[in-house]
């Protein structure tokens, strides 16, 4: 269900339409205008495809700066205007000269930040577990507003939020991931008015892992406890009756649109492709009633729990699994739809790999939990696997996504 409310008012390596009645309905995409920030949030832009156009690092020449912070860092790198900022479990969210590694201001919540930023005109916005999404000047570090991401329970708020069409939006909640629907329930999709932070939409049920909103002109795809639906901002309206995958835990993987289709992984052992904005599992039939579930294929399973997002670069999709396994499967086009992913090439890390893929200039970027960092370079998919160019062992775990500069 979406509404409408109206309102009155680290480590760096070197080498909402406003709520008012409408004379004649205009789409969001033509009042506001669609940005995809493009290097300026969690994965890179608002479709979290974590294609970055930079130089990235094809040759590594040693550490330039190391910062260290209170706890552990959950939290993915954004560098935008030569600063990087990011959360840590010590419950602050740092802004850090990116050439020198020097703090230029911290910030204090009441929770572990887990949450990735989103800059826009300005302002850093990001969630933490105290259960409250953040507006800070960027410049000075001083509060602008925070609004409460409150349902029912308390909410953490782990997914990182998008600016879209005047609007903070922000991805559901967490209360306890393995809970069913209960006391709990799904903390809905929220939008807020970038200025005073007042709700200006919802959609029911935005999931409760760390998952983020994807968005592509005016349509947004949302991870939710049982699956993955998208909806069109302009009309609010859910895209197919029954366009939602149901899985059997919560979803940790950001989507990621491509062109025509959405990517996403699952908990419960599975890769998915969207075609056409129709889903594909690996076991159901499509639950869009105008897909013939006849006409579709399976994809190939991960054999493992995933929660990374997945890369699609040059129709090949990188993924890693709790089994140490950076696959990649070739996707085409097959009789106007894209078939089931073929298994290609595979490296093994030897150990989990949740830090989700990026790339840049040709080298694709992941962590492991042995808190070594890799980048291998492109290879086609019917290739043996690739040697890395190069790998660095941090002194940690490494959760966050590589933020290639």
């Amino acid at each position: 269900m979406f509404k409408i409310i109206l309102s009155t008012t680290v480590l760096l390596l070197s080498a909402i339409a406003y709520g008012q009645e409408e004379p004649a309905k205009k789409a969001i995409g033509e009042e506001y205008g669609y940005d995809d920030l493009q290097g300026k949030c969690y994965r890179g832009n608002l479709r979290r495809d974590a294609i970055h156009k930079t130089s990235g690092l094809k040759a590594l020449k040693g550490v330039k700066w190391k910062f260290k912070t209170g706890d552990k860092v959950r939290s993915s790198p954004v560098v935008v205007d030569g600063i990087c900022y990011v959360g840590s479990l010590d419950k602050k969210f740092y802004a850090i000269d990116a050439e020198t590694g020097k703090e230029k201001w911290s910030f204090k919540t009441g929770g572990s930040v887990y949450s990735s930023a989103c800059v826009y005109e300005g302002y850093v916005f990001f969630g933490s577990d105290d259960g409250y999404v953040y507006g800070v000047n960027c410049e000075s570090g001083e509060l602008h507003w925070k609004v409460k991401m409150k349902w029912k329970k308390k909410n953490k708020v782990r997914s990182s939020p998008a600016v879209a069409f005047g609007m903070l939006i922000v991805s559901g909640g967490w209360d306890n991931p393995f809970d069913d629907f209960g006391e709990g329930g799904l903390c809905p999709t929220r939008g807020f008015d970038l200025e005073t932070g007042k709700v200006m939409f919802e959609i029911d049920g935005g999931g409760k892992g760390f998952a983020s909103p994807a968005i592509d002109g005016n349509l947004i795809s949302l991870m939710q406890m049982y699956g993955m639906a998208y909806y069109d901002l302009s009309t609010g309206m859910r895209k197919g009756k029954k366009a939602m995958l149901n899985a059997c835990q919560a979803n940790q993987a950001s989507p990621v649109m491509v062109g025509d289709r959405i990517f996403t992984v699952m908990a419960d052992r599975g890769f998915y492709s969207e075609s056409n904005r129709k889903m594909m599992t690996i076991s159901r039939a499509f639950l869009d009633p105008t897909i013939d579930p006849k006409k579709t294929k399976s994809t190939p399973p991960l054999t493992s729990a995933c929660y990374a997002s997945p890369l699609v670069l040059n129709e090949v999709v990188y993924v890693g699994s709790d089994l140490g396994k950076m696959r990649t499967f070739g996707t085409s086009k097959n009789g106007g739809s894209y078939a089931a992913p073929n298994r290609g090439w595979t490296f093994d890390a030897g150990c989990k790999i949740r830090s989700s893929a990026s790339t840049a200039n040709g080298v694709i970027y992941f962590g492991a939990n042995d808190g070594t960092i890799y980048a291998l370079p492109e290879t086609p998919v019917n290739s043996p696997a690739p040697k890395p160019l190069w790998k660095y062992k941090t002194g940690g775990e490494v959760y966050s996504t590589v933020w290639p500069g």
